[in-house]
C-alpha cells in the first residue's frame, strides 16, 4: 500500500472543520426560522392592504396571527441552535484529539532517525475510521524493538 502523505491529526482536523461548517449552517437556519414568521405576516398584511385599498377604505387592513404560529418557529429555531451547539462541542473535542495526535507525532518522530517509517491517518476502509499513527520498524515487520 503506498504511503499517504498525511500529517498527524489531519483527518480529525478535517472532521472538526466539517462539524463547524454544519454548526454554522444550523445557526444561520435558526436565525432564518426566527425571521420567517415576521416576513410572512408582513407579506400577508401588505397583500390585504393592497386588496383593501382597491375595494373599501373602511375594511380591516391587518390580520392577527395566533401566538402558536410564532411559538412553532421559535421551537424549531431552538432545536436548530441546540443541534449547532452539540456539533460545535464535538468539533472542539475533535480539535483536542488532533492536538493529542500532533503532540504524539512529535515524540514518535525521533524513531524516524533510527530508520522507522511513520505514517499518519491511514484509512482503514469500510467506514472503520483511521489509524492515527502507524510505525513500521526498520526490519519492516512492525515490531517495536
Amino acid at each position: 500500500m503506498p504511503k499517504q502523505e498525511r500529517r498527524a491529526g489531519q483527518n480529525i482536523r478535517e472532521l472538526a472543520l466539517r462539524r463547524r461548517i454544519k454548526a454554522v449552517t444550523l445557526f444561520v437556519s435558526a436565525a432564518f426560522f426566527l425571521v420567517i414568521p415576521l416576513w410572512v405576516v408582513n407579506l400577508v398584511n401588505n397583500f390585504f392592504k393592497g386588496i383593501n385599498a382597491n375595494n373599501s377604505p373602511n375594511a380591516a387592513s391587518r390580520i392577527e396571527i395566533q401566538p402558536i404560529f410564532y411559538l412553532l418557529f421559535i421551537v424549531i429555531s431552538l432545536g436548530l441552535v441546540a443541534d449547532g451547539i452539540y456539533l460545535w462541542k464535538r468539533a472542539d473535542r475533535a480539535d483536542q484529539g488532533a492536538k493529542g495526535e500532533e503532540v504524539t507525532s512529535q515524540e514518535v518522530s525521533e524513531l524516524e532517525q533510527d530508520g522507522w517509517k511513520i505514517e499518519y491517518g491511514m484509512r482503514l476502509g469500510n467506514r472503520l475510521g483511521d489509524a492515527d499513527i502507524i510505525c513500521i520498524s526498520p526490519q519492516n515487520n512492525g515490531d517495536i524493538d
